[in-house]
C-alpha cells in the first residue's frame, strides 16, 4: 500500500473540513444580513410610498374637509364638499373621521 496517495487524502479532507467549518457559517451569516437587509428595504419602499399616497390623498382632500367642517349642516357647501370626498373615496365615507384625519 502507498501512503503518500493516504496521506494526500488525509490533507484533503482535513482541508476540506477546515474549509466548511470555517466557510459555512459565514456563508449563512451573509445570507441571513442580505435577507435581513432585503427585507427591511422593502418594508422602507413599502412605508414611503404608502407616506406618498396619504399626503396625496390629504392635499385632495384638505379644502373639501374644510368646507365639510366650516359649512352649515344641510348647506349646498357641505353637500359639494360630501361629494368631493365621495369621490376620492369612490363611495360614501364617515365624513366627520375622515376631515379629522386630514386636517390634523
Amino acid at each position: 500500500m502507498d501512503f503518500t496517495k493516504l496521506d494526500i487524502s488525509v490533507n484533503n479532507i482535513v482541508r476540506s473540513v477546515a474549509f466548511a467549518a470555517v466557510g459555512l457559517p459565514l456563508a449563512f451569516g451573509v445570507n441571513g444580513f442580505l435577507g435581513a437587509s432585503t427585507e427591511a428595504l422593502r418594508a422602507s419602499t413599502a412605508t414611503s410610498v404608502q407616506n406618498a399616497e396619504y399626503a396625496a390623498l390629504r392635499g385632495e382632500l384638505t379644502g373639501p374637509c374644510l368646507k365639510y367642517v366650516f359649512s352649515t349642516s344641510d348647506s349646498k357647501l357641505e353637500r359639494q364638499a360630501k361629494n368631493n370626498i365621495d369621490d376620492a373615496f369612490n363611495g360614501s365615507v364617515d365624513y366627520r373621521g375622515v376631515c379629522n384625519w386630514i386636517i390634523q
